[in-house]
């Protein structure tokens, strides 16, 4: 499959935080996985093959060229900068990962790496679910979305786009409240 860019690595580094030393290399790849899982997996495999072959074609649509500029390569920025966080402080070298630094700077620990990637994965989920708002405000202009991912590899859109775990309360003991009203068919609740 040819590599199609939706954001290039300049841009990306021209409106990011990103260092614009930082070799495209490194970034590149982290732009066509981020595209290819999140925003795949947000519109769906269809208008995300119609948007690659027009990006490639150099045929954009007018409607997909708001979709990607206004709402698709927010997020993409932001997912790229969750995602660039371990590629760009670790290097696979021939004998091991290791991790650069310079004489005037201190690499992240684990724990600030995570908590970057969480503040931006945080930022990259709000632009999602603003893909999906405006997918659904304008649903019969982009009849892809959720009626043509027929085929059996086809990644259907995900409608809800944040991640989140689940509370079930305390695990210890009885965690389960009892002041809740138990439905047993008599109260008529749900009529």
């Amino acid at each position: 499959m040819e590599q199609v860019y939706f954001i290039s690595a300049d841009r990306l580094k021209e409106d990011t935080v990103i260092n614009e030393n930082t070799d495209n290399k490194l970034i590149s790849p982290t732009i066509l996985m981020v595209q290819d899982i999140y925003i795949q997996g947000i519109i769906g495999t269809s208008l995300y093959n119609e948007l690659r072959t027009q990006v490639k074609a150099d045929t954009v649509t007018a409607l997909n060229q708001t979709l990607l500029n206004d709402y698709l390569q927010p997020a993409i920025k932001h997912y790229c900068m969750a995602e660039l966080c371990l590629p760009l402080t670790y290097k696979f070298m021939n004998k091991s990962i290791v991790t650069k630094n310079s004489e005037n700077s201190v690499t992240a620990s684990p724990e600030q790496l995570s908590q970057i990637k969480n503040y931006y994965l945080n930022h990259a989920e709000w632009y999602a679910k603003r893909i999906v708002k405006y997918l659904q405000q304008n649903q019969s202009k982009y009849p892809l979305w959720l009626s043509g991912n027929t085929t059996i590899d086809a990644i259907h859109p995900r409608i809800n786009t944040y991640h989140t775990g689940m509370f079930l309360g305390n695990t210890r003991g009885n965690s389960f409240s009892t002041s809740l009203p138990i439905d047993n068919g008599e109260n008529n609740c749900c009529e």
